[in-house]
């Protein structure tokens, strides 16, 4: 019995030393609580422990998000991803946020009508009825309304694409990657619908990256690092392994006990890895150029949201 306990002792000291156990640090994300599949790539860097070889323990904390800013800024998570201009909005105001590293290079976001309703040119929307998202999501809205001298009516219709498709509201907000395809997949074919691409209204905004408060960046920089680091290389596995990242989507979702609809998701993951420049310039992918930065916040300036531009190596920080 005795020379027993002393050979399990011998093991479980063998078995310590040849796999020590990691020492992880906890951080966290806020995550959309209605839209996973936006989140792919984090979802598989933690799926895959790409976070875990970092050292990292990374919890998921689920927002609304129209309110991540909100959230980011209160301390709620160590991390978000927040939309390009929303961030420089914020960085004008005085806000000490961080972008570590920019997701997606060009913009997807577009207003849709009916052509049964006679809107065909940018004309026709005055005095419209638009289903619009507010808080974070809004200065989309804002900006286009501003940049094409736009007066609209504007109707918060939340992540739902169901007053709009029941004539509810004239026009509705999308993303070319998300409602659209939502919208398209009802039976409302896309030769029946009126697009207005906020990029071809001269509103080509990069759109999300990975945020963190300075204080954060300032006195945990490697933890900056190996977080981004890890989240941008799970967003490369999802990118160069798409349909084993669907069925890791798929799985994690229906564990979460959110609704799973597989072309949908197939359909983001695809338009994501466009916006991404992921496959057109990998060099890009992950970087905040400043020819980007200055001509987002410039049209942010001009429009008078801002009233100067916050500096580029202030607000944008490499995680390196």
């Amino acid at each position: 019995m005795i020379q027993s306990l002393k050979t399990l002792m011998l093991c479980l000291c063998y078995i310590s030393f040849v796999f020590p156990q990691q020492n992880l640090f906890k951080t966290s994300l806020l995550v959309s609580n209605k839209q996973l599949t936006q989140f792919a790539g984090f979802i598989i860097a933690k799926e895959k422990g790409l976070y875990q070889k970092k050292g990292l323990d990374v919890e998921f904390v689920f927002v609304d998000r129209t309110k991540t800013s909100a959230a980011l800024l209160n301390k709620k998570a160590d991390f978000a991803a927040l939309l390009l201009p929303t961030a420089i909005e914020l960085a004008g105001r005085g806000e000490k946020i961080v972008n570590t590293a920019q997701l997606l290079q060009k913009s997807s976001f577009l207003f849709l009508a009916k052509k049964s309703t006679g809107i065909e040119k940018l004309a026709d929307l005055q005095g419209k009825k638009a289903g619009v998202w507010d808080g974070d999501m809004s200065i989309y809205t804002r900006a286009f309304m501003k940049k094409t001298h736009s007066v609209l009516i504007p109707v918060n219709t939340g992540s739902s694409t169901n007053l709009f498709l029941m004539d509810g509201v004239d026009i509705a907000i999308a993303r070319s990657f998300d409602e659209y395809h939502t919208i398209t997949s009802t039976g409302v074919n896309s030769g029946e619908l009126t697009s207005f691409s906020f990029k071809d209204s001269g509103l080509d905004f990069p759109e999300e990256g990975i945020y963190c408060l300075e204080e954060k960046y300032i006195n945990n920089p490697k933890q900056c690092r190996d977080f981004t680091d890890a989240s941008l290389e799970g967003w490369r596995y999802a990118y160069t392994h798409p349909e084993e990242s669907a069925a890791i989507l798929i799985k994690y979702l229906q564990l979460k006990n959110f609704p799973v609809n597989k072309p949908h998701l197939e359909w983001m993951l695809g338009l994501l890895f466009e916006n991404s420049l992921f496959k057109e310039n990998s060099s890009v992918f992950g970087n905040l150029t400043e020819m980007s930065y200055e001509y987002t916040a410039k049209q942010l300036l001009a429009l008078g949201f801002i009233k100067s531009i916050p500096p580029y190596k202030v607000f944008f920080r490499k995680a390196e």
